[in-house]
């Protein structure tokens, strides 16, 4: 039962990690190096890094999306069992520019 309880705090830190992941990828900042989430009134502390395998992909339209890989570790302890996961997870950010369609003219 205890393993049942930890991993589900494992899997909900994970979670409230990569949200803090996209947070930040979204407002083109930084993605934080660690944080706490609190699940059930019980604190679960968890570290980002990132793993340094970063691609740029182009598709076949010319679009071009940056992804970049993060380890989420998450570290539980409940009672006198204590556990750690980790998660790896990509991000993906296609710089919105790229879309925008330039006019020499007016347009009216």
């Amino acid at each position: 039962m205890i393993c049942n309880v930890t991993d589900v705090f494992d899997r909900d830190a994970g979670s409230v990690a990569k949200k803090s992941i996209q947070t930040a990828i979204a407002n083109w900042s930084p993605p934080p190096t660690s944080g706490t989430a609190v699940i059930n009134g019980v604190s679960v502390p968890y570290t980002i890094t990132a793993t340094g395998g970063g691609s740029t992909v182009t598709d076949s339209a010319g679009i071009q999306t940056l992804i970049t890989g993060y380890e989420i570790e998450a570290l539980t302890q409940l009672d006198r069992v204590q556990t750690t996961a980790h998660r790896v997870i990509n991000s993906e950010s296609t710089p919105i520019f790229q879309f925008a369609v330039f006019y020499e003219g007016d347009l009216e």
